[in-house]
């Protein structure tokens, strides 16, 4: 799961649609994803693209144009495109064609499970696509799975915040942390034990989320601008509790097919576009918070 909607997009002119874009992206944010797009004119990269494809599933949508760079034809380029991304789903397009015309196309080159449409409606059809993954992503586990992809983000930010403040206060460092974790179980304290340096102590199961923040706050504050810090001072609500809540939340199924959120979380459905939302904030203020703390390391001479 991620926070980004990403489009590969095949086309050579995609200036001419930055207005409509930036409206889509502005639509996307409402939903809280950022909408990342990636474009080619030709089929240059198609390789090296199939391969990160294969490697973590990276676009949720690839569009076409038919008229591309060095005469290429959008028609050719979808065929390989489908043969090297086999069930993603394919926006084919033109504005010298209709719909139909364009999905005769289609028919034609024998590429299955593509949408078509004209040039002058591609955003539009675009949002009713991008409306159609939110809506396959906003079900209990794909949210569960986001908070928990978002959490493990923030963490190795906050890892890499305490490893830049160990090297400023290795001593102090170590000891927040193991402070911190101390705050918890018997069982933790047995493993705590254990752990000699910070790095064991931060590959520890005993060394939690909630730990990895505390200490960081505890031990930033004078090292970071005073908005990143407000912004961390809500980590634990919106973002940790969250993770927590949704976990133990429970998906209700109506009689109309519809679903709910049930387990006293006091989170419903209507919530989920302002939690994206804050876990986005979130994860780009643990990367400001690394940045903005690693500038006081001590550089080697």
């Amino acid at each position: 799961m991620r926070l980004e909607i990403n489009i590969l997009w095949f086309e050579d002119a995609l200036d001419e649609l930055t207005a409509g874009i930036s409206r889509l992206k502005r639509h996307v944010k409402k939903e809280g994803y950022a909408l990342e797009i990636e474009s080619y004119g030709n089929l240059a990269k198609i390789d090296e693209l199939s391969q990160r494809q294969k490697a973590g599933h990276e676009f949720d949508l690839i569009v076409v144009d038919y008229n591309l760079l060095d005469g290429a034809l959008g028609t050719d380029v979808a065929s390989a495109v489908r043969e090297v991304f086999p069930f993603t789903r394919i926006l084919f397009y033109s504005g010298g064609f209709d719909r139909t015309q364009l999905r005769e196309m289609m028919a034609r080159q024998g590429v299955e499970g593509v949408f078509c449409e004209a040039r002058a409606s591609i955003v539009d059809r675009l949002q009713e696509i991008v409306d159609t993954i939110v809506a396959d992503n906003n079900r209990l586990a794909g949210m569960r799975g986001l908070a928990a992809e978002v959490i493990g983000r923030c963490d190795e930010h906050l890892r890499t915040a305490l490893r830049h403040l160990a090297a400023i206060d290795h001593d102090t460092t170590f000891e927040k942390v193991k402070e911190k974790a101390k705050e918890t179980s018997e069982s933790t304290l047995k493993r705590l034990g254990k752990c000699t340096t910070l790095e064991q102590l931060l590959a520890s199961r005993a060394v939690t989320s909630m730990h990895l923040f505390m200490a960081t706050k505890s031990l930033s504050k004078e090292k970071i601008q005073a908005e990143v810090f407000d912004c961390f001072d809500t980590y634990s609500t919106e973002a940790l509790e969250v993770r927590n809540k949704l976990s133990h939340a429970v998906q209700i199924q109506q009689a109309d097919g519809t679903w709910s959120l049930g387990g006293d979380t006091g989170l419903s459905i209507d919530d989920f576009p302002v939690l994206r939302s804050n876990f986005q904030k979130h994860l780009i203020n643990c990367s400001l918070i690394v940045e903005q703390i690693a500038a006081h390391v001590p550089q080697k001479t």
